[in-house]
């Protein structure tokens, strides 16, 4: 058995460990790339969104590597994510790949499901099941927080593309951790060199969230990494979506039944729409009016083109953007997408937004 999954940001790490210390065996995709993007689209149906398109080309060059089980989420509900599956596996097996999708239901029950289907792959001890989740679970978090600290550093450092060599060198140490300790160690040091990263003191960044999506959110190549562009241009953007926040409120919250977080943008939202329509669709709407009222500059939306969640969120924000004054850049995203054209309009976003603050701060201090 060769296990492998879908890249999903710096997902595979956390992944990889996980199996490895299971004892299997791993195939870790290529990164994504234009061969991933044109291989997916290639054997898919031409409506199918982007995120099913890039995980079908990982599972593809994964298979061409030998990887005979996908390990994959699965869920149901409005969005077109409950049926990705299904349909790349028999894409799969027409294409003569003799594949075994190893499915873990997210949409109830997630950490007994997780376990359920951990121990059926690796014929392992609860016990020891729980030891390799907890180790890709600290993983997970140490990866997060250092995204968020990059993205505070990022905009205020004084030599360009400094903060991002620190990120990435910390990667690598931490592909190679293999404990907790070694994990959490790699973590502080890279938090203590991201911090000692030469920044100006005096520089106040404007401050855009990220919201949409949940899989282009996390993987950059979707985006043209839109995180790394838009904090070289000046800006301090924040995520509300990390893979240590779904994981702690869908295998722990939800479990003793804590919503505080998601109630507060769900009941932000209710003047403009109030029901879950799936997906992220209910907090990009709720998420962008809390971000209004701390004081953000903007916000950008990221979402795959035809997603329906978003798409209907998409058609809210701007009453949302006229009602609390602040603007909303949508960006839709497709193998169409393109560097130059993406790059034009986040540049002319950003520009709008300085001048939008410099006319803000005049009209103050009058």
């Amino acid at each position: 058995m060769k296990v492998t999954f879908p890249h999903m940001g710096t997902l595979y790490i956390p992944l990889r460990l996980l199996f490895t210390n299971l004892g299997l065996e791993v195939v870790v995709p290529p990164p994504i790339s234009k061969e991933t993007m044109n291989l997916g689209v290639r054997h898919s149906p031409e409506g199918a969104c982007l995120p099913f398109k890039l995980t079908l080309g990982n599972y593809l060059e994964a298979a061409a590597l030998g990887a005979d089980t996908f390990f994959m989420a699965q869920g149901y509900g409005l969005c077109r994510f409950g049926f990705y599956t299904e349909v790349q596996q028999k894409i799969m097996r027409e294409l003569g790949y003799d594949c075994n999708m190893a499915l873990v239901n997210i949409s109830q029950n997630v950490l007994q499901n997780l376990l359920r289907r951990l121990k059926e792959l690796s014929g392992k001890s609860y016990l020891q099941v729980l030891r390799a989740v907890r180790l890709a679970l600290v993983g997970i978090k140490v990866l997060d927080d250092l995204e968020k600290l990059l993205y505070k550093v990022r905009p205020r450092e004084l030599r360009k593309g400094e903060s991002t060599k620190v990120y990435q060198n910390t990667l690598a140490r931490l592909e190679r951790a293999s404990s907790v300790s070694e994990l959490r160690r790699v973590g502080s040091e890279g938090l203590q060199e991201l911090a000692a990263v030469s920044q100006d003191p005096n520089r106040t960044p404007l401050r855009v969230g990220i919201l949409g999506e949940f899989y282009v959110v996390l993987e950059p190549f979707t985006s043209s990494d839109v995180e790394r562009r838009l904090g070289e241009m000046g800006v301090e953007i924040t995520k509300y979506l990390y893979p240590s926040d779904w994981v702690s409120f869908h295998m722990f919250m939800q479990l003793f039944r804590i919503f505080k977080e998601h109630k507060s943008a769900a009941e932000a939202a209710r003047p403009y729409l109030a029901y879950n329509v799936s997906g992220d669709g209910l907090q990009t709407v709720g998420q962008t009016i809390l971000c209004a009222e701390e004081g953000f500059d903007g916000i950008v939306q990221l979402y795959p083109f035809t997603c329906m969640p978003e798409i209907v969120a998409k058609h809210l924000l701007p009453k949302v953007s006229d009602d609390y004054r602040i603007p909303v850049l949508s960006l839709g995203l497709d193998e169409h997408s393109g560097n130059a054209g993406f790059v034009t309009r986040l540049e002319a976003y950003v520009d709008l937004l300085n001048r939008r603050k410099s006319l803000m701060g005049r009209e103050a201090a009058k």
